[in-house]
């Protein structure tokens, strides 16, 4: 449970002898793009925008200052008087920083940078290696075809660093690509357990002024002879008020616990993304080692190759759909 530390509450009691003469009788007491980067900068906007409307209603509730005071008479002979002061504002910091803590747009775009990185710097490079050695190993399987049949050794060496360096370039995209997707997995992880941060820590200080508050009153009643009532009623005031305001913030953190959970799914569609890689770049791969093991003047050779080609080329629109932000 989270801790909100507040101005303490206080009071003071202080009893004197009545000036007046005892008459005789009875006495009593006196009284906040198209693919799924874009929809998650979207979703990250509109919780901004819950987060920030809410931190209004929460500043537009101050929980304090409270207090008061009295007098009355006991014994018919003394006059007793008391006040207490309570000051619950601390906890509106506290709110608004649990509101801020929630507002987790930023903490998204640094989890995202990886993946923006590899989208926008490393992919087109990746793409310029893999399509240029594909395209020279058809260019050379046809210039064998073309000569008979029969390769030089100047053309195995370079249809063998082609195929070693589409591989190597295959592994660097596809490791970079799941280092950007641990980095959004981890982040999904690490605030997933906060869907619903902003009923919990605003139920809990409400029960934790209600609990100070009341331990106060009661402090208090206990040290005085008369007044008990008016004291009770001062303090039910202050709850009436504290509860009222709450009931003014609920909804909008409500809303906030709502964006949150969009923006959460929006980044876990993000993350799903790389699944659809994945598998582009595994098949990618398959059809690399098929046409290697095949010979040049091979017909399915050419097919394997062309068919690699058009994956790669699916995987590379993939990527800068999915991950584009406008």
């Amino acid at each position: 449970m989270q801790t909100f530390i507040s101005a303490p509450p206080q009071f003071k009691v202080s009893t004197r002898r009545r000036a007046l003469p005892f008459t005789g009788g009875s006495c009593s007491a006196l009284a906040g793009g198209s693919g799924a980067e874009a929809a998650a900068l979207a979703a990250y906007a509109t919780l901004n925008t819950y987060c920030i409307n809410a931190t209004g209603t929460v500043n537009q509730n101050p929980l304090g200052p409270y207090g008061t005071n009295g007098s009355c008479t006991h014994d018919c002979s003394y006059e007793q008087t008391w006040w207490w002061k309570a000051d619950y504002r601390p906890t509106n910091t506290n709110l608004n920083a649990s509101i801020s803590f929630m507002n987790m747009g930023n903490s998204y775009n640094t989890a995202f940078q990886p993946t923006q990185t590899w989208v926008s710097t490393n992919l087109p490079a990746y793409n310029n290696s893999i399509t240029g050695d594909i395209n020279t190993i058809l260019q050379v399987d046809t210039a064998i075809i073309n000569a008979g049949g029969n390769a030089t050794p100047a053309q195995t060496a370079q249809l063998a660093a082609a195929f070693s360096d589409a591989a190597s370039v295959l592994l660097s995209n596809i490791n970079q690509a799941n280092q950007a997707l641990q980095r959004l997995a981890s982040f999904v992880n690490n605030v997933n357990p906060y869907i619903t941060y902003m009923q919990t820590t605003a139920t809990n200080a409400q029960a934790w002024i209600k609990t100070n508050a009341t331990a106060i009153e009661n402090n208090l009643i206990g040290q005085i002879a008369c007044g008990s009532g008016d004291v009770q009623n001062s303090f039910n005031g202050m709850f009436n008020d504290v509860a009222a305001k709450f009931v003014n913030m609920q909804s909008p953190f409500n809303l906030i616990s709502a964006g949150f959970n969009t923006a959460l799914q929006a980044t876990e569609k993000v993350a799903g993304i790389f699944l659809s890689l994945q598998s582009k770049s595994q098949l990618v791969s398959q059809y690399m080692n098929d046409a290697q093991a095949l010979a040049p003047t091979n017909v399915m050779r050419k097919v394997k190759l062309n068919s690699a080609l058009n994956v790669w080329g699916q995987f590379v629109t993939e990527a800068n759909t999915e991950f584009a932000g406008s």
